[in-house]
């Protein structure tokens, strides 16, 4: 099978399972392009700031994998993605874009 980058990032099924905690499938599916995943929540700069997140954790997790032959756990990556939101969070330079990041990971409390 090719790897290409709408594969790696959306559609293999580690990629998949933290795309569809985060937006579960409306009609049993999610986009599956980049470029769909792109126009269905990028919509803001907070989108936008959540989707490169989890693109960023979910690259992360297949290098582990990849170059270490570490599986890291799908709620240790879903945590590292809210950890990297709230992080960015600080550092917005909009009061309402901090406080809008920072409600979106308040709804997701991964034990």
């Amino acid at each position: 099978m090719d790897e290409d980058s709408d594969h790696l990032l959306i559609n293999y099924h580690r990629a998949y399972d933290i795309w569809s905690f985060f937006f579960p499938p409306a009609g049993g599916t999610i986009p599956c392009t980049l470029a769909e995943i792109s126009m269905a929540y990028c919509r803001s700069f907070e989108e936008t700031t959540i989707y490169i997140a989890i693109l960023w954790n979910i690259w992360k997790r297949r290098n582990t994998l990849v170059f270490n032959g570490m599986d890291e756990p799908r709620l240790a990556v879903i945590k590292w993605c809210t950890e990297d939101v709230l992080l960015w969070a600080h550092r917005c330079k909009r009061a309402s874009s901090a406080f809008q990041l920072n409600i979106w990971c308040n709804q997701f409390d991964p034990p």
